[in-house]
């Protein structure tokens, strides 16, 4: 008797969008592996931040993280009866940004002050009067210009990440197959070639 077995190719030029930021309690969009042959399983190490999710079937990490992560490394492993194929990708996880100003309560006649709100995230922090002839504001510093209430806004500007475009490498021969270019991206534009 005559035992054959066949093996699958192996997966090869498996690939993710990275790096990724993301943002704890706000759901992410789907990140879709791409990746040439067929797959039986996916795994991935170390564990995903807290509230993300791989597919083990399908290689797509989805959820909403729970906890701010510092960047880290994972990698993908794609994998099927004739080996496997990896991808690594970064994660980070900040937190919402947030601004703290405390109440105040101030009396006409008083000196100028500063306004010193804090954030947990970089950007400029700018203020504003919503009665100008209550409270003037010049740069982080009120004055008391008349009798009555304001109130005082504290605003931060955060700048958006950069967008990337991914797509994994590949080897390819004079006289191979067409094929299509699958890059991904972390950002919503259309990805021409």
């Amino acid at each position: 008797m005559v035992s054959i077995t066949v093996n699958d190719v192996a997966p090869n030029g498996l690939s993710y969008t990275s790096p990724n930021l993301y943002t704890r309690g706000v759901a992410i969009n789907n990140l879709t592996p791409t990746v040439t042959g067929t797959v039986t399983s996916y795994s991935v190490s170390p564990s995903l931040p807290s509230g993300l999710s791989l597919n083990t079937s399908t290689g797509v990490i989805s959820g909403t993280p729970t906890a701010v992560t510092a960047q880290a490394n994972y990698t993908v492993t794609a994998s099927n009866s004739g080996g496997s194929a990896t991808a690594s990708l970064t994660i980070t996880v900040k937190d919402n940004p947030t601004i703290s100003l405390g109440n105040m309560t101030k009396t006409y006649g008083d000196a100028s002050f500063s306004l010193n709100a804090t954030s947990n995230s970089t950007g400029a922090i700018t203020y504003s009067s919503s009665n100008t002839s209550v409270a003037t504001i010049s740069g982080n510093t009120v004055t008391i210009v008349g009798s009555g209430s304001a109130t005082i806004t504290a605003s931060l500007t955060v700048g958006k990440a950069s967008p990337t475009i991914s797509l994994g490498n590949m080897t390819k021969t004079y006289s191979d197959a067409s094929f299509n270019l699958n890059a991904t991206s972390n950002s919503t534009g259309a990805i021409t070639y």
